[in-house]
């Protein structure tokens, strides 16, 4: 199973969560003062699972920088080996303006951003396809297996820029999603399941007090507490008079 990515605010709620549904299944023997409170867990419980599924996914694969890090350089290398031969061709053919087109250093690619590197192998792959015949350019190291290396490497160096995009895309998304579901259920448990227990509160004081309990929001991190007396009106959205409606 991939490891749960939430902040830390996120992580102390999810804490929360999940000892109030302990709370919840403890007392199932109180469902018959409230036939509700069967519905209740089994809700909490959904919506539990759903937030740790999309905390899950909010961890996108690690590793796209190294491959793209990895294809960059070795693009680097592949339009260097074709650009040095059509240099070389460049000088013997006395062609001036060919030299003046491929006259780039290895470090000069290297410090070059992703799109002008694509574009600066493109333009070379080009080049070379069109001296690639000349006798003269087959003498300069000019040959069909590095110019179908090079074609490869701007291939391959375009997947990987696509693989980071769209990592960074979805996990955006992701992010937002997962503050809309921690929104939802501080809704609920506000909005419904609060009120509910609080119907209880002469009927079974134990229990009224063990939720209670269990709705605080303990600090897990040890600093910058984020606990919210269970007293609160809001317990746990943030204050806000208008919480998101639940679903249920």
């Amino acid at each position: 199973m991939s490891e749960i990515v939430f902040t830390m605010i996120e992580t102390n709620k999810y804490s929360m969560y999940e000892a109030t549904l302990n709370c919840l299944e403890r007392n199932s023997d109180k469902d018959t003062l409230a036939p509700a409170l069967g519905e209740v867990r089994e809700t909490l419980k959904g919506k539990i699972s759903d937030i740790s599924s999309t905390g899950q996914r909010k961890n996108a694969p690690k590793g796209k920088s190294d491959v793209k890090d990895a294809a960059h350089n070795a693009l680097v290398e592949a339009a260097f080996t074709v650009l040095s031969a059509l240099g070389a061709f460049a000088f013997k053919s006395k062609n001036d303006e060919l030299k003046t087109k491929v006259d780039l250093s290895h470090s000069d690619l290297v410090r070059m951003r992703d799109v002008t590197l694509s574009e600066t192998a493109k333009a070379a792959l080009v080049l070379g396809t069109t001296y690639k015949d000349a006798d003269d350019a087959k003498k300069c190291g000019l040959t069909s297996v590095k110019l179908t290396a090079l074609e490869t490497q701007i291939a391959t160096f375009g997947t990987a820029k696509q693989g980071i995009s769209e990592g960074g895309t979805v996990r955006s998304s992701t992010v937002k999603a997962l503050e809309a579901k921690f929104k939802d259920v501080d809704a609920y448990l506000t909005n419904f399941v609060d009120k509910l227990i609080e119907s209880l509160k002469n009927d079974a004081p134990n229990f009224f007090n063990e939720y209670n309990a269990a709705r605080v929001i303990r600090d897990l991190g040890g600093s910058h507490s984020s606990s919210l007396s269970p007293q609160m009106k809001k317990k746990s959205d943030g204050g806000n008079e208008n919480p998101v409606a639940p679903t249920q």
